[in-house]
């Protein structure tokens, strides 16, 4: 079997059935495997109707977990990896994802995506954001908090290593950043990155939602590979989750900063997770400010080190090529970019 889609999934059954409807249409269901991986829904998935493999998470993991775990069960020598809210938009994605990773076997790409919403899935939509890969924002302020969590300051809050989306086609397709819910890559490179760190047990890596493009996009560099958007392929991610009054999409705000301090210990030389997180604290501190989810934060990098040290361990190994292990000048002299630290 040639490819292997992995769907995470969480409370979803509407949407899940109708992404599942958009990959099987004028298909040979024996020409590729699904695996939803059910991360403990309330209500356990139902998908009879298709031919596909469930696994269900005994406690609610995350997504970087289900992508893991899945990739981990899978046959396909190719990989996607997608959102259980995402329509394809042509039978020829199954074809270009094919092509598209024999074509680029050390990469992992993301489709082109439509943010449609319940109520507009039309691929012809003129005025339709879509968008085409992302940078990296490696340090956002801003006035009001997007959290909705009562720990975070309301009037002064700061994100980290976040992908902000690129919504005019490039000239070319190499990209900082993945983003969009579909992305294609070959099995032996994911496990060769190691996915989302999630392989070392319950809450080691990747915890619950947000940095996901980022930790995967920053590895991949790293590791000699790259990053490129797939322009043959289109798909529609449905935007329909509001966020909560305590967190933004189920997840909760510290979560969210652990994983963008657990990228910063792994992924970062010395001195960049100093410049990094130095920024943050000079910049709560000069606007009296402070987020308590990053004080816990915190706390669980601490109460993690085995396995954050560990990580580390295993990157040096990987992260290869002229630019050193853990180097983000990889991002400063590809992409022309100055580091907001070093200004």
């Amino acid at each position: 079997m040639m490819v292997s889609v992995i769907i995470a999934c969480y409370n979803d059954q509407y949407w899940l059935l109708r992404t599942l409807e958009s990959l099987y249409e004028g298909q040979d269901p024996k020409s590729f495997e699904v695996i939803v991986v059910d991360d403990c829904s309330t209500t356990p998935m139902v998908v009879d109707s298709f031919p596909v493999r469930v696994l269900r998470n005994s406690v609610h993991q995350g997504v970087g977990y289900c992508f893991d775990r899945g990739v981990k069960e899978a046959v396909g020598d190719t990989i996607i990896l997608m959102g259980s809210d995402v329509l394809v938009k042509d039978r020829s994605w199954l074809s270009e994802a094919i092509k598209w990773s024999d074509e680029h076997p050390k990469a992992i790409g993301c489709a082109v995506s439509h943010c449609f919403s319940p109520t507009n899935q039309n691929f012809e939509d003129e005025d339709m954001k879509k968008t085409y890969g992302a940078d990296i924002s490696w340090i956002h302020t801003h006035y009001k908090h997007a959290w909705g969590d009562v720990n975070a300051p309301a009037d002064y809050c700061i994100d980290i290593i976040n992908a902000s989306s690129i919504t005019t086609k490039l000239d070319g397709d190499i990209v900082p950043c993945l983003i969009g819910a579909f992305y294609v890559t070959k099995k032996g490179f994911y496990e060769h990155i190691h996915g989302w760190d999630t392989d070392g047990g319950m809450n080691k890596g990747h915890r619950h939602w947000g940095g996901l493009e980022p930790w995967i996009s920053i590895k991949t560099w790293l590791a000699g590979g790259e990053v490129r958007v797939i322009n043959t392929i289109d798909v529609g991610h449905i935007y329909h989750r509001l966020p909560s009054v305590m967190t933004h999409r189920g997840v909760r705000a510290d979560l969210r900063w652990y994983n963008k301090l657990f990228m910063a210990h792994t992924l970062f030389m010395e001195h960049e997770k100093k410049g990094l997180l130095g920024m943050v604290e000079r910049l709560y501190k000069e606007h009296g400010s402070y987020d308590k989810n990053y004080g816990i934060a915190k706390k669980m990098i601490v109460q993690n080190k085995e396995w954050i040290d560990h990580v580390m361990r295993r990157n040096d190994e990987i992260f290869i090529g002229e630019y050193g292990y853990r180097n983000l000048n990889i991002f400063k002299q590809r992409f022309g970019i100055t580091l907001p630290w070093e200004v």
